[in-house]
């Protein structure tokens, strides 16, 4: 699947839900995964760690063109902490771009 047809967020939650599982979060985080959990405030992930995830995303989408410095960077400053479904609404608005 491209993102391109992607029709929902939720199935971009889902996906990013399963780049995290595939990278071992599951496993390691004692809630379930949801659209509310945060990247580094519940999962406490690391920038190699984001590196993996923008990497599976990038993979499981076969785009390599996101603009993810919209993302993490505002206005030349780090954003904080992100949530799962806050990523599947940048992929989602990206999508076509």
């Amino acid at each position: 699947m491209t993102i391109q047809q992607v029709t929902d967020k939720t199935e971009i939650v889902d996906d990013i839900k399963k780049i995290l599982e595939s990278l071992g979060y599951e496993d390691s985080f004692a809630h379930q995964l949801g659209p509310d959990t945060c990247f580094s405030a519940d999962l406490e992930m690391k920038s190699i760690d984001v590196a993996k995830l923008i990497g599976g995303i990038q993979k499981k989408y076969n785009k390599y063109d996101f603009p993810f410095e919209e993302l993490f960077l505002l206005n030349d400053r780090p954003a904080d902490d992100l949530s799962i479904m806050e990523l599947a609404e940048f992929l989602f608005s990206k999508r076509n771009g």
